[in-house]
């Protein structure tokens, strides 16, 4: 056995050992030699950083509804939504909340953009809770 940056030579023989719960790195990028492999680490990092995206978008919207008191499985199916989703040019709710986790577009437009501020109402504070001082 030898490590990963050894330089094979032709003719040589190669087994690679691999572990199905392991996942490329970007450090791959670094040893990967041929086109070929190097876009298939890129397609993997690429659908890894969208699915981090979607689940990060997903919770900042929720997060902006819930100050609202809004659902967002609601807001989703709502008319509202639509239109957001057309100004947006994004084609799924799942694109829009990409976008907002890769930080291309902020969740609190999508409040102001969708509700007009009648139907917004945020939750009162809690009176018993002192208010916060503005720091971590």
């Amino acid at each position: 056995m030898v490590p990963l940056k050894v330089t094979l030579k032709n003719g040589d023989v190669v087994e690679i050992v691999t572990q199905p719960s392991h996942k490329p790195s970007r450090d791959w990028l670094k040893i990967a030699k041929t086109s070929r492999a190097l876009s298939k680490i890129r397609v993997v990092l690429r659908e890894e950083q969208q699915e981090q995206s979607l689940a990060l978008g997903r919770q900042l919207l929720e997060k902006e509804l819930r100050k609202h008191s809004l659902n967002l499985n609601k807001v989703m199916k709502g008319p509202e939504f639509a239109e957001v989703l057309q100004e947006s040019r994004c084609r799924t709710p799942e694109d829009y909340m990409r976008t907002v986790g890769y930080g291309r577009r902020r969740s609190c437009r999508c409040c102001a953009d969708s509700f007009p501020p009648t139907s917004c109402r945020r939750r009162p504070r809690n009176p018993a809770s002192p208010p916060s001082s503005g720091r971590w």
